[in-house]
């Protein structure tokens, strides 16, 4: 058996960033009745076609172009069509999963108004209550200049919540129905991932693979001692695939060498539970470049996730199909 061989069946082996502001008590909440935003399971308008499968909300104003992107939502509402927008009460889902979201203001309005970071205050509307977030602005591939912000908001309690936005000159709204979540972590360590996470993970890999966003490739593969290896053959062959040092190398060879891979099938295998619980995934690809005519390759993988920090990659592991 290749040594390739051996890391392929080792992987199937494995079972399938805000910081809090003090909350407080909102003066004069009613009891008006809950209208949540609706749930969108079209096409992402931002235009970043990788990120279609997401369902969003979209804000007010329109002007602004608002959209929040709900990396958490889980598959049993995206089977039913869930309409109303929730979202789970303590930062953290049932299955374990963080409660992100992706903010970006969309609108043409919007270019050159924000700041570097946003400012999230929380509203109950049926009863007294509120919390406040700030989050950080974030770049990525296909983001076309629009304000964007990776946030996991935090509502303390079940209800109807009003979230105002703030960064810069820009201003905006969206109601959101919040449910009963998990105990929220109390360690920052790895948490369960959610799959559209690992997906937009895997995607950010490719993307960044394509363009030579070597700095990007650092930081999408965890760092020793989480790292176990990324192993493929030749040509470009990565055999020995434990060494981390050389991975951001490997990949600058391989770009300079004009190869590129096309994403063609994805699958989420769940969480492994253990104390550091991990994603798995399966996938398909073609590789092409100046010494490697297109071939299509299989392979797995395995991602940590993280509540406030990023998610990263640690095992990748791909051989011809």
């Amino acid at each position: 058996m290749t040594k390739l061989a051996m890391a392929l069946s080792l992987v199937a082996g494995i079972a399938f960033a805000g910081s809090a502001l003090e909350g407080g008590t909102a003066d004069g909440a009613g009891s008006r009745s809950c209208s949540p935003a609706r749930v969108n399971y079209t096409g992402y308008p931002g235009g970043d076609r990788r990120l279609d499968r997401l369902p969003w909300v979209r804000g007010t104003p329109r002007r602004v172009g608002l959209t929040g992107l709900l990396w958490y939502w889980p598959p049993e509402w995206r089977q039913r069509r869930v309409r109303q927008a929730r979202i789970f009460t303590g930062g953290a889902a049932p299955a374990g999963y963080s409660t992100k979201i992706l903010w970006v203001f969309t609108g043409r309005y919007a270019r050159g108004r924000a700041a570097a970071q946003l400012q999230v205050s929380g509203r109950r509307l049926d009863a007294p209550g509120a919390f406040a977030q700030r989050f950080q602005a974030v770049s990525y591939a296909g983001q076309r200049g629009a304000p964007s912000y990776a946030s996991i908001i935090d509502v303390p309690a079940p209800g109807c919540w009003r979230l105002h936005l703030a960064t810069g000159r820009l201003r905006a709204s969206v109601d959101l129905l919040a449910v009963p979540g998990a105990e929220a972590p109390t360690e920052d360590g790895p948490i369960a991932c959610a799959e559209d996470e690992v997906r937009a993970l895997v995607d950010r890999f490719v993307g960044a693979f394509n363009a030579g966003e070597f700095g990007t490739l650092d930081a999408i593969f965890a760092q020793e001692p989480d790292f176990e290896w990324y192993a493929t053959d030749g040509p470009g062959d990565r055999l020995e695939g434990r060494d981390r040092a050389s991975l951001v190398p490997y990949f600058s060879q391989r770009h300079e060498l004009g190869e590129r891979l096309t994403l063609r099938t994805f699958r989420f295998n769940g969480n492994t539970p253990r104390s550091r619980p991990y994603g798995n995934f399966e996938y398909t690809l073609t590789r092409s470049a100046d010494d490697l005519p297109q071939a299509t390759y299989s392979g797995k993988g395995a991602a940590l996730c993280y509540r406030s920090g990023q998610d990263v990659i640690f095992v990748w592991a791909m051989a011809p199909a």
